[in-house]
């Protein structure tokens, strides 16, 4: 007869098991998108559970580094912009502080892309009936490897197209900015 020693015992260590790193997907970079995933229910898994998903993937870097850019920027930048005819807080945040602050905010949605790219597919693997994550889910269901190469390697380039040009957006506006 278990004692309630060994029980608490049990359930302790089905409880660090459970909450154990290694467990946890290797896709979900955040805590948000890590647990975004694993309540899908939220929302069910038609649109507006890959919606859910994707929004909360991106929403944070995004926010973050708005946030970064504008609290770097130069006060020499402010005092100029006000000197220059920025009367209203309105015109001096339009007219210097979004223009400051546009590379950190590229660099974040370079990031959110990055991080929104993989949740869609991560959407679409887990409930989906169409899309990239569906035709690689699909192909390992029927044990097509064709299908999930041919998936694969779309996520792969169109990953790299979308880099590529947030890449081209950052080099832009971060000379812009210099």
């Amino acid at each position: 007869m278990p004692s309630t020693i060994d029980a608490q015992a049990v359930q302790n260590a089905t409880l660090r098991e459970s909450h154990n790193p290694a467990r946890i997907s290797r896709s979900a970079g955040s805590a948000a998108y890590h647990l975004s995933v694993n309540d899908f229910h939220w929302f069910g898994i038609g649109e507006s559970g890959k919606v859910f998903v994707v929004f909360i993937g991106t929403f944070f870097p995004i926010l973050l580094s708005t946030i970064a850019g504008a609290k770097g920027v130069d006060p020499v930048l402010l005092h100029a912009g006000q000197v220059f005819g920025c009367t209203t807080r309105l015109s001096l945040f339009r007219r210097v502080v979004v223009p400051a602050a546009l590379p950190n905010i590229v660099v974040g949605l370079r990031v959110a892309f990055g991080t929104g790219w993989a949740a869609i597919i991560a959407a679409e693997l887990v409930a989906a009936h169409s899309g990239l994550g569906y035709l690689i889910a699909n192909g390992m269901d029927i044990l097509r490897a064709d299908q999930v190469l041919v998936g694969m390697i779309a996520i792969g380039v169109l990953g790299f197209l979308f880099d590529t040009f947030f890449r081209y957006l950052q080099a832009h506006y971060g000379r812009a900015a210099r």
